[in-house]
């Protein structure tokens, strides 16, 4: 049987990188599109690739506003959505300018995502976050939502969560997320997952966990004395809950997390 034979669209990147402690962060510095490949085949029709000056990345500026008090310095996740298959990955940790590509590695239909947070610097787990896309890039702006302050949901089993938050207005675009996630004995890890959307609360701000562990295949409830680690997220978008994000979507959120034992 041969192989099948088509021509595809590809692109030669290369990054810089930044250790910061022990954390390591990656920068788009150069991009290369070549169009028409054969596949199966030889990349650019054996020819040496050769990055030059006119495949580098060009800064654009970032500027963040409404950062909390007790915040610290936001940075910047940056991706580029081709329109019909994949992507290429900017920057994970941006600060004051991100990677933009040049005008021939772009293409009609396609589009930059950007997610600007901030975490407490407390160790609390609160976050602010505002994602944003763009078809044209430039310069950015974020405008973080006020700070969301939770100590989490009172100890239990199956627990619930009070996800009272003034900071987003009306019920359009609402999400609230909640994440629950333990160990067993034997090294097993397990995770429960709920979300629901402001329209479905109609004003309520309690999400529960549901205890489904009556199901057959189901998972059984935390036993005493385990730890759980739990995650709250709060967000309101231009589009509609549990879609994904449009090519002209805008979204902000808020996020707490911690631990609790089973009591």
């Amino acid at each position: 049987m041969s192989a099948p034979v088509g021509t595809d669209r590809v692109e030669v990147v290369a990054y810089n990188s930044a250790v910061n402690g022990f954390v390591e962060s990656f920068s788009l510095v150069a991009a290369k599109n070549f169009e028409s490949q054969t596949v199966p085949g030889t990349l650019n029709g054996g020819s040496t690739v050769v990055l030059g000056v006119a495949d580098e990345t060009g800064p654009e500026p970032i500027t963040y506003s409404n950062v909390p008090s007790g915040y610290g310095s936001p940075t910047t996740l940056a991706t580029y959505a081709f329109a019909n298959y994949g992507g290429i990955f900017l920057a994970d940790a941006a600060t004051s300018e991100y990677p933009a590509l040049t005008a021939d590695v772009m293409e009609s239909g396609g589009y930059y995502t950007y997610t600007a947070s901030s975490y407490a610097t407390n160790n609390s787990g609160g976050e602010v976050y505002a994602t944003t896309t763009s078809a044209s890039g430039g310069p950015m702006s974020f405008t973080f939502p006020p700070a969301w302050s939770y100590a989490g949901p009172v100890a239990a089993a199956w627990p619930s969560f009070d996800l009272s938050y003034p900071g987003f207005s009306g019920k359009t675009g609402n999400c609230d997320e909640v994440i629950m996630g333990w160990s067993t004995s034997s090294d097993a890890e397990y995770y429960v997952q709920a979300t629901v959307t402001g329209n479905y609360l109609n004003g309520a701000t309690t999400v529960a966990v549901p205890n489904l562990s009556g199901l057959t295949g189901f998972l059984a409830a935390p036993a005493s004395g385990t730890d759980v680690v739990w995650a709250a997220n709060i967000s309101q978008g231009n589009y509609l809950c549990l879609q994904p994000l449009p090519s002209d979507g805008m979204l902000a959120g808020v996020s707490n997390a911690g631990v609790y034992t089973v009591p």
